[in-house]
């Protein structure tokens, strides 16, 4: 896993070293970003019904910065603005260039000192459309690996707004390799996931664990959700009174119901819906095995909350899972869409009450080291700080701010980089 260590490439400075603009062999002060306020105003561009969305801003308010969320979803975090964009009609191509001009009013009006575009498939897109700068674009997974797929339009757009972002932040590795391997310069990405707050998602010393297996998984096509419902008989044929939790919602919910129903389940089940994290955290803490049979993952923050929780994991055995499990010791691999290996691993799990209590001390350890979230947020708000300072050292000592931010044309064909 990578460290969050900014080196003298940061990406500003693939271009300021180019452009002799500044000493690069110096590090980057810290200074008072948004002048009237004496602190930096963040603008995230994103889903506010997100749950990472809403931890990510519940962060920096709580830090005392001023955060403003422009959303096509309602939602609402504490201390945070919320300007929520109406967008028709509902094709959701052209619903999302209807909504341009307004969000493009919004940043001119907020004229934040970083915008934040999560999710490069949608808000990207609409970040980079927006024309402002320093412009961040997350990439957080099926926005990369899935949705723009073999199409060759789709990815001309994603890469025509990755081009326009000053830097990218990635949840996991195999996302920035498909990046690179799309052209993005390495030096223009980050690798950073979401991570956990290990203080919440903690095990209970000496706690009985009285649920077998807990999925925290929504009920999308990408989380598979029916491999585990069918790996469930062969369970249940070995432990009758197997005790089984989903925490999760979607679109999937009434017919991964009525797979349930045909597969005589039902009785092992207890829906649970989506839960917030505190309550999220007392199940885990109760459960002994994880499952996720999910077809694709950035950083799986299901998956590293269970770890941290005690819950020993088995999910699929896809390239997001690989850096986090090894397999038969800190938890089990199974092939994606494979009810009987899933079903084997589970068995497995179980019966061996040592195995658990051994990966429990690995994994904890694993997620404190690699995917802490303060330790993780912390480094994100140096990034910021830093992008901010150069970005400021770099051009507006010759293009006011307020001309930066009212005018969303300017700069639209460069960047910090080319």
């Amino acid at each position: 896993m990578q460290e969050f260590v900014w080196e003298n490439d940061f990406i500003p400075f693939c271009q300021v070293q180019r452009m002799n603009a500044v000493n690069i062999s110096q590090p980057a002060a810290k200074m008072s970003l948004n002048t009237e306020a004496g602190r930096m105003k963040i603008c995230l561009l994103g889903n506010a019904a997100s749950i990472h969305i809403q931890r990510w801003a519940a962060y920096f308010v709580q830090k005392g910065y001023e955060l403003h969320i422009i959303s096509l979803s309602p939602g609402a975090v504490e201390g945070a603005k919320v300007h929520r964009v109406s967008w028709w009609p509902p094709v959701k191509q052209i619903g999302y260039l209807a909504a341009l001009p307004r969000i493009r009013l919004l940043v001119r009006q907020i004229s934040p000192d970083v915008l934040h575009a999560h999710y490069a498939v949608s808000y990207g897109v609409l970040g980079a459309l927006a024309g402002f700068r320093p412009l961040v674009i997350g990439a957080w997974g099926s926005d990369i690996l899935v949705i723009p797929g073999s199409s060759k339009v789709r990815w001309a757009v994603l890469l025509h707004a990755l081009f326009r972002a000053d830097l990218i932040t990635s949840l996991a590795d195999h996302i920035t390799r498909v990046l690179v391997e799309r052209g993005v310069p390495p030096c223009k990405i980050k690798t950073i996931p979401f991570g956990v707050d290990t203080q919440l998602f903690c095990p209970l010393s000496n706690s009985v664990r009285s649920f077998d297996i807990i999925c925290t998984r929504n009920f999308e096509t990408v989380y598979d959700v029916g491999t585990f419902l069918r790996a469930l008989p062969a369970i249940i044929a070995r432990y009758p009174n197997f005790t089984c939790l989903l925490l999760g919602d979607g679109p999937l919910r009434d017919s991964l119901k009525r797979l349930a129903a045909e597969l005589g389940v039902e009785d092992n089940l207890t829906w649970l819906g989506w839960l917030p994290p505190q309550e999220l955290a007392q199940w885990l803490r109760q459960t002994k095995v994880y499952v996720s049979a999910s077809l694709s993952d950035g950083t799986s923050t299901a998956l590293t909350e269970a770890m941290a929780s005690g819950c020993f994991p088995v999910v699929s055995d896809i390239e997001a899972n690989r850096p986090w499990i090894e397999h038969g010791s800190s938890g089990f691999l199974f092939p994606p869409a494979d009810p009987g290996a899933l079903a084997d691993c589970v068995l497995e799990a179980l019966k061996s009450a040592p195995l658990r209590e051994s990966a429990l001390i690995v994994n904890r350890r694993k997620v404190e080291r690699d995917a802490n979230w303060h330790t993780i947020m912390g480094s994100v708000e140096e990034l910021y700080q830093r992008l901010v300072t150069e970005y400021k050292q770099l051009l507006l000592g010759k293009v006011p701010p307020a001309k930066r931010a009212s005018n969303v044309n300017d700069h639209q064909g460069d960047s910090l980089l080319f």
